[in-house]
């Protein structure tokens, strides 16, 4: 387990570090209780109910994440060690009947698979050992076809069983017909290691690029206690909205996969996966999971893929995603944390020129990191959480989105540090309430509260078109140390940028957060945090 921060007591009477955008590693912040004695009525009504005051800011928070030197090739070749001398049985069988394919061979299924091979459904299985593309070739010649210089193409789908694996080896590229419906499904282990894995049409010898997201395109799907590898390698051209058919995908078998399986399988053991310096292009989602845990996305580069760059969703846990160059996403997110993916780790990504916004956190995401990133010129907000509490954003650049520097909505204990949000269309920080109980939503599924609190401490914030900050009634808001450069109208009066609740508060705000020792602090009586928060 990793640690997250490490907290140390420094003596007030001595200098706060005082942290300067990405360049700084340690923030001054103070996240003890602290007692706030009431304060003179504002002048507007709207916010008498809040307490304020300057208190002497007395700590700093140093920053640990997960060491990644441990994810590396030849770890991943020691893994792979344990198959030698195995060669996998390789049996053509009817698709019906398997719980790896149970997925895509129901709700009718069936006739599409039956069109597509002018024949009842049939799959490879790979079982008790490790199955190579040559392997694949000499024993089921029209099904894998040998293409000369290291190029296979699969006719029909790959099945890996719990007992079995799948070897794409140096120099070595799989191509999945798309006309005759071909795909992967991994419950054992899959190993793609500087390769490639490529959707194909066969009709145009060419890849089998995006035209329509509900048309078939082969694709790759792991379950349950199963293991993907995928090292210094090309995916792409893979993927639809047909439901775990997106791409690349790692999710945990369903409570009905359980009662159909012929056997025992234990659902609760999620995927596992380390996804370490490749190339995504052209998926529909670069990289999807669902009920997964301890996967590491590292390295990798996810160029013009067509809905989401990077898509971890429902309660997938303690993942890492660093290191990774997200571009080009063509209709929502470079990357997107969605339905409790909590105790995750994101940093040290680039993310831009996506549609919509960089670095998105939804849907009670909870405890995560998101730390030294780069996200600029995306369409939506640089980086953003949606109803998603106790987030630490730390030493990030934020600069010229297309909306809001940081959004944060209806979440709460947001820690703010050290970031440079500089020139973005709208607000720098933007802290919004908002009513989704007649928004359609399942609130069964995604509860939720209409509350909001952070922490903005040290940074730059600057040149935000709209503003500095803006927050709306927040349970608490501490400020301290930020550097807010000046802002002109168009008079050329120079304005602060604070609106919203601290619209009322600019002169004392602005006069705190000179002195780097003071934190301001606005909270509803009883509202700030416990210890440790």
């Amino acid at each position: 387990m990793w640690q997250w921060m490490a907290w140390r007591q420094h003596d007030p009477r001595g200098s706060a570090p005082r942290g300067y955008g990405w360049l700084c590693w340690i923030a001054g912040l103070c996240w003890w209780p602290v007692m706030v004695p009431a304060a003179e009525a504002p002048a507007t009504g709207e916010v008498q109910q809040y307490q304020r005051a300057l208190v002497s800011a007395a700590a700093d928070v140093q920053l640990k994440l997960p060491d990644l030197s441990g994810y590396t090739e030849p770890a991943i070749r020691q893994q792979l060690g344990r198959w030698h001398g195995r060669p996998a049985e390789l049996v053509q069988e009817r698709l019906v009947g398997k719980v790896e394919i149970r997925k895509f061979f129901s709700a009718g299924r069936l006739v599409t698979w039956s069109r597509r091979q002018n024949q009842f459904p049939r799959i490879v299985m790979i079982r008790h050992g490790l199955a190579t593309l040559a392997q694949l070739s000499r024993s089921m010649p029209d099904v894998v076809v040998d293409q000369g210089q290291g190029r296979y193409i699969a006719r029909l789908p790959l099945a890996v069983a719990a007992d079995g694996g799948l070897l794409i080896d140096k120099g070595q590229t799989l191509l999945l017909s798309e006309e005759r419906g071909a795909f992967i499904v991994n419950a054992g282990q899959f190993y793609l290691l500087h390769g490639q894995l490529l959707g194909w049409r066969e009709d145009t010898g060419k890849p089998a690029t995006f035209v329509d997201k509900h048309d078939f395109r082969p694709f790759y799907t792991a379950w349950s206690n199963s293991d993907t590898y995928i090292y210094g390698s090309t995916v792409a051209h893979l993927g639809s909205s047909s439901s775990k058919a997106y791409g690349l995908t790692l999710s945990s078998y369903t409570e009905a996969d359980e009662a159909f399986a012929p056997m025992k399988i234990d659902r609760h053991k999620p995927p596992r996966g380390w996804i370490l310096g490749n190339r995504f292009e052209d998926m529909f989602y670069g990289f999807y999971c669902y009920e997964a845990a301890d996967i590491a996305v590292i390295g990798n580069e996810y160029a013009k893929n067509i809905y989401y760059g990077i898509d971890p969703h429902d309660r997938s846990h303690r993942l890492i995603i660093a290191n990774n160059h997200v571009w080009g996403s063509k209709v929502r997110h470079g990357i997107i944390v969605s339905r409790d993916v909590s105790d995750s780790f994101i940093f040290r990504n680039i993310s831009h020129d996506n549609a919509n916004s960089g670095i998105m956190l939804d849907r009670q995401s909870n405890r995560n990191v998101v730390a030294q990133n780069v996200s600029y010129h995306n369409g939506g907000d640089g980086i953003v959480l949606y109803e998603s509490d106790d987030t630490l954003i730390f030493a990030n650049q934020v600069y010229r989105n297309a909306h809001h520097g940081i959004r944060f909505r209806n979440s709460r204990h947001v820690r703010m540090v050290d970031n440079l949000v500089v020139s973005n269309a709208r607000f720098g920080i933007y802290g919004q309430l908002r009513d989704l109980d007649h928004s359609g939503r399942d609130l069964k599924l995604d509860p939720y509260l209409r509350r909001t609190s952070g922490l903005v401490a040290g940074g730059l914030l600057s040149g935000n078109r709209s503003g500095t900050i803006f927050v709306d009634k927040p349970d608490y808001l501490k400020i301290q140390g930020v550097s807010m450069n000046p802002q002109y109208d168009s008079r050329g009066r120079i304005k602060d940028g604070l609106e919203g609740t601290l619209a009322s508060y600019r002169a004392e705000i602005m006069a705190a957060v000179a002195n780097p020792q003071q934190q301001w602090v606005l909270a509803q009586p009883g509202a700030l945090p416990s210890g440790g928060q």
